[in-house]
């Protein structure tokens, strides 16, 4: 029998980092965001130097932090604007998007999202094939990970892995 860890035990030996923001009173965390040191690494540095794609926007770090608190605290989003479910949709591959950043993994249990790349719009739009090379390191990365099973949520609507109305 193969052992397989939960998600403390990935956090506690650097597998997955938790992410997110603090949030504020009245705000509480209803939902969970978990990262590979990969994304992680991307947030701190590639996205400070990020400039927005039209000049009318608010920053890529503000949208990321904006997205974050919305995600975390349970709010509802809107479908094709802050997230999406990719395409094969029985891949249970997600994006959590932004006007300019883009956030691919999936939903490990109703409210906790695993993210394995991050990416900006511009980049994903502009390189052919970058959406779905996102979404394959998702699926290995789900694949190969060694979560609890069963690794995501399979088939479930969006209100089931975001968790809207609970």
């Amino acid at each position: 029998m193969t052992y397989m860890a939960t998600i403390d035990e990935l956090v506690a030996n650097g597998t997955l980092i938790p992410m997110g923001i603090r949030l504020n009173y009245p705000d509480v965390e209803n939902r969970k965001l978990y990262a590979v040191p990969a994304v992680r690494d991307w947030f701190e540095a590639t996205l400070p130097a990020l400039e927005q794609f039209e000049p009318t926007d608010i920053s890529p770090r503000l949208q990321a932090r904006g997205l974050f608190r919305m995600y975390q605290s349970g709010e509802r989003l809107e479908e094709g604007e802050e997230f999406k479910l990719m395409q094969p949709q029985d891949n249970d591959v997600y994006e959590l998007r932004t006007a300019d950043l883009r956030i691919f993994g999936w939903f490990y249990r109703p409210a906790i999202f695993i993210a394995t790349a991050a990416d900006t719009m511009e980049n994903v739009h502009s390189q052919s094939g970058l959406s779905s090379r996102h979404r394959d390191e998702v699926i290995r990365v789900r694949g190969t990970i060694g979560l609890d099973p069963p690794s995501h949520i399979q088939g479930a609507s969006t209100e089931h892995v975001l968790f809207f109305g609970a």
